[in-house]
Parts: structure tokens; C-alpha cells; sequence
């Protein structure tokens, strides 16, 4: 069995936000935002890089509290969203 695989010509420019607050004790949250600029040459043409989504974005809730000295309890939410990706 064989098979080749090429790498076509790609650019990637963006920009990462990230940031994190500690509401009260033991609640915190978490923000982050992204956005990627990728292009990559098929034939002469620019398109979007396959597989790498313009936006995404993420958002985190947590709180933990002690139980005692030597455990600790945890619970918390996540939220993930990416723009459309193209195969």
C-alpha cells in the first residue's frame, strides 16, 4: 500500500483574547475569543483554510469549595462555539 500527500501553500494571521476573573472565593470564570484569518492556494485561487474556523470562542464557570485539609470538591460549565469549517 502507498499513497502521497502535498502540503498546498497556506497563510494563517489572528488574534487570541483571553481573560480570567475570580468572582468570590472560590467562584471563577473564564473568557476566551478568537479569530484566524487562514488562506491557503489551490489552483491559483485563495480559499479559506479547510478545517479552520474563522471565530471560535469559550466560556467556563467554576466554583470549588474545600471539604476538608485534604479534599476538595468541583463543578463547573463550559460553553464551546466555532464558525462554520469547510471540508
Amino acid at each position: 500500500m502507498a499513497f502521497v500527500t502535498a502540503n498546498l501553500p497556506a497563510r494563517s494571521k489572528g488574534i487570541e483574547l483571553e481573560t480570567h476573573w475570580q468572582l468570590i472565593r472560590g467562584l471563577s470564570a473564564q473568557l476566551t475569543a478568537a479569530y484566524n484569518a487562514t488562506q491557503e492556494d489551490i489552483a491559483g485561487q485563495e480559499r479559506q483554510l479547510t478545517q479552520a474556523p474563522r471565530w471560535t470562542g469559550y466560556a467556563a464557570l467554576d466554583y470549588e469549595q474545600a471539604l476538608n485539609r485534604a479534599l476538595r470538591w468541583k463543578v463547573g460549565a463550559d460553553l464551546r462555539n466555532r464558525s462554520q469549517m469547510f471540508n
